[in-house]
């Protein structure tokens, strides 16, 4: 028997950037952290190409300035407004560049729940 979610996203600009298994990969790994803290690479996330098409996609549409930082920040920003039924998934969702990737940094939410109970 396989789980079922009703997943969610609250006010996305008139234009979802994440998808439906992009929003569960990251779920998934949520539910499964034991920290009250998690990064993602995103890499492990987004497929290869994505950002630089989305950028284009974006600066295109007046939704951000055409840079990789921005539409990093859109995903980021959209991450933050998934939610499952009425709960909302993360408190905080950040992109940081460490080193030569990107990282998306979750807190809250979902993240470390394991680890509270």
């Amino acid at each position: 028997m396989t789980d079922t979610y009703e997943i969610g996203l609250s006010d996305a600009y008139g234009m979802v950037v994440i998808s439906p298994q992009m929003a569960l990969t990251v779920i998934k790994k949520a539910q499964s952290c034991k920290k009250e803290k998690l990064a993602i690479p995103a890499k492990q996330i987004l497929p290869q190409g994505y950002v630089l098409y989305l950028s284009r996609v974006l600066f295109a549409n007046g939704k951000a300035d055409g840079t990789l930082k921005a539409t990093y920040q859109v995903i980021a920003e959209q991450l933050g407004m998934l939610y499952i039924g009425q709960e909302k998934c993360f408190k905080e969702v950040l992109a940081e560049r460490r080193g030569g990737s990107v990282w998306f940094v979750l807190r809250g939410g979902l993240v470390g729940r394991c680890a509270n109970e």
